[in-house]
């Protein structure tokens, strides 16, 4: 008798809408693939003899025929016992299949169609087994007994509750690349869209706001904060090709920004979580390393920290660093040790390999560079790959990483001080959807123990340990740091002019800061913006220091010139006024003076002698007093020395050249010796 009667009884009856808990034999493999899209909708998190399986599919037709006589059939396989047949579970037949049970559905499936399955198992039979696995399921939709369409998904089956959970940190990181001028106008609709419901960083805030009491890091950037913190009062946007956008504070993008950057102060909030915050800006630390800008990782981890106690309302931990975008070096590595890092929180592949691959990579490396060390939480790389194998089914994807984490607790369940780590990087692959189905998961798992990255790091033993190789990252461009140096030794010299601080200094401070970021490396040309930005304000400021037309006649050889200098800035400036002059002038007491020149008109005098007469221009320069040999100049121009007073012994040498010539000339009227 064929193998698929029992389907054919059942398609006869009409009736049976489930046959629930008789399981049939698994029907042979066909190969009809593609008329058929099947979707995970939910699936309960894991079962137990108290807890039956339940799952939702959906079902799309996507040929051009009508699906008639459908049935379902969950096939449970044996259990898969390592991670590599796990993995291989997810899209061949890994294991022998265990049970079998049917589910006819009534109805049709038309064209272009979608339809939801919902099916419940309970499981007295694996409960009869006694025994917590691991369990392939395969989910087959078949149209007159011809498969039509296949899911295959994890089903975690624990007998008794779970004595020693696996360990797990989770660290989520939530950051965006610069993407505005220093006018503050947005230059795309990126970060927008990532804002909006449905996009990513707005799924991975609400998935954090509905996991409360649940450990967990989260690492906001400070580029993201900076621009969400923007964004929150209203902007303006100019995406390539469109026209110039306002948006008002709490409208579209702005009351998205406000709603993400509430989520995450609620979050931050928790005494349950760990915030960790980046150096101002998101620098490639080995790029500014090597660009010669060391000097500023001190100041601008500072000002990182700062920004995230002014956005999110919390102090965050001052020993876990995330390098940005996991950039790390043995020099690099040295310097965050001196910063006070105790942990850090890296990307896979940093860390070399475990010898024996049937072993998982450990969650926790000593990793050391000479003779400083750090404890480097080290995603598993097997996670992300099982995920983003099923990224088009976001919820499939979420269970098919949740089974990974199951696969690595299987293996040894009961051993104390086993972890795995997960990190949601910056450049992540996974879709919006799967983080609001994978915390939710994570949540409901009592196999799993959620925590902190601090935490994590004291709770697993034994530790691997390792040694930090060198690396090469992109580095910033060398005129493109020649001209972030330039720009930060204006500010000095500014500053320095300036008598008292004024918000203009911080403003700048924080392009130039900025500029270091890693969004340069890329984009140099953005950065430049920045940094023009820099001195063309300082040169603003600067352009309301004049120095009035004027001219001066000295009635004798040696006088008092006094310069007027008006200052229009608002502010006391500490200042040298230089005078440049051919040598027909003589400045008796020095060329220079160094002044305070208060927010009004103020007369500087030099004593001058003329070593001639007539129109002498001289050069009036206002420049700061740092950068010698070469200060910035604040003002120039020209002033006007008419010198009227005579000279003595220019006049005596005219007069005796004018007897001279008189006497040359009146030998002619003396009489001649005739010969």
């Amino acid at each position: 008798m064929s193998p698929s009667w029992p389907w054919r009884v059942l398609a006869a009856l009409g009736t049976v809408a489930s046959l629930a808990g008789a399981p049939w034999p698994a029907p042979p493999a066909s190969a009809q693939a593609g008329v058929v899209s099947l979707a995970l909708e939910s699936q309960s998190p894991w079962n137990s003899p108290e807890r039956p399986l339940e799952i939702v599919v959906r079902a799309t037709n996507d040929s051009s025929e009508r699906l008639e006589q459908l049935s379902i059939a969950l096939t449970i396989r044996t259990p898969a016992r390592s991670r590599s047949a796990y993995e291989l579970s997810l899209r061949a037949d890994a294991t022998s299949s265990f049970f079998t049970y049917p589910f006819v559905r009534e109805g049709a499936l038309d064209p272009g169609e979608s339809r939801t399955f919902g099916l419940q198992q309970p499981l007295e039979l694996l409960t009869n087994r006694g025994e917590s696995a691991l369990y392939p399921l395969e989910i087959e939709l078949r149209s007159h007994d011809a498969p039509v369409a296949t899911l295959r998904s994890p089903m975690i089956f624990l007998i008794e509750p779970a004595k020693v959970p696996l360990s797990l940190a989770w660290t989520w990181i939530m950051a965006a690349p610069i993407d505005h001028g220093p006018d503050g106008v947005f230059l795309s609709e990126a970060l927008e869209s990532d804002l909006a419901p449905g996009g990513r960083l707005r799924a991975m805030a609400e998935a954090l706001s509905n996991i409360e009491g649940v450990p967990a890091t989260i690492a906001p950037s400070s580029a993201l904060l900076d621009q969400l913190t923007s964004m929150a009062d209203g902007y303006e946007v100019s995406p390539p090709g469109g026209e110039l956008r306002t948006v008002a504070a709490g409208s579209s993008g702005a009351a998205d920004a406000t709603a993400v950057l509430g989520m995450l102060r609620e979050v931050a909030g928790r005494p349950e979580i760990e915030t960790v915050a980046y150096p101002f800006g998101d620098p490639s630390l080995p790029a500014l390393f090597k660009a010669g800008l060391g000097k500023d990782f001190g100041p601008l981890l500072s000002r990182g920290r700062t920004l995230v106690r002014e956005a999110l309302g919390v102090s965050p931990t001052t020993t876990v660093i995330r390098p940005p975008l996991s950039h790390l070096d043995p020099g690099t590595l040295v310097r965050l040790v001196s910063s006070g890092a105790r942990t850090v929180l890296l990307d896979q592949g940093l860390v070399p390999p475990p010898l024996d691959p049937t072993f998982s990579a450990p969650a926790v490396v000593r990793l050391s560079s000479g003779s400083e060390a750090v404890s480097a939480v080290v995603p598993d790389p097997g996670l992300p790959l099982v995920a983003t194998a099923a990224s088009a089914d976001p919820r499939l994807a979420a269970h098919a990483a949740l089974g990974w984490l199951a696969a690595m607790w299987f293996e040894f369940p009961g051993t104390p001080g086993r972890g795995a780590a997960v990190l949601f990087g910056e450049g992540s692959p996974y879709p919006a959807e799967f983080f609001e189905a994978f915390a939710p998961l994570v949540r409901s798992s009592p196999w799993l123990r959620p925590l902190a990255a601090e935490a994590f790091v004291d709770d697993i033993d034994p530790q691997g340990r390792a040694v930090m190789s060198p690396r090469s990252y992109p580095a910033l461009d060398p005129s493109y740091v020649a001209s972030v140096q330039r720009g930060k030794g204006q500010l000095r010299r500014f500053e320095d002019t300036l008598q008292e601080p004024d918000p203009v200094t911080e403003r700048l401070r924080a392009h130039l800061f900025l500029a270091e970021g890693g969004t340069f490396v890329a984009r140099p040309d953005l950065g430049t913006m920045f940094v023009d930005a820099v001195s063309a304000t300082i040169r603003r400021i600067y352009s309301r220091v004049t120095i009035p037309s004027q001219t001066f006649t000295l009635t004798s050889r040696s006088g008092v010139i006094p310069v007027q200098v008006r200052n229009d800035t608002g502010h006391e400036l500490r200042v040298r006024v230089r005078l440049v002059s051919d040598r027909r002038l003589e400045f008796v007491d020095g060329d220079t003076a160094t002044i305070l020149l208060p927010p009004e008109d103020r007369i500087v005098r030099f004593a001058v002698s003329a070593r001639t007469t007539g129109l002498l221009p001289i050069k009036v320069q206002i420049q700061t007093l740092g950068g010698d040999p070469t200060p910035d100049t604040i003002s120039e121009a020209q002033v006007l020395v008419r010198s009227t007073a005579y000279n003595r012994v220019a006049l005596f040498v005219t007069i005796g050249a004018a007897l001279f010539l008189l006497a040359w000339w009146g030998r002619r009227f003396l009489p001649r010796r005739r010969p």
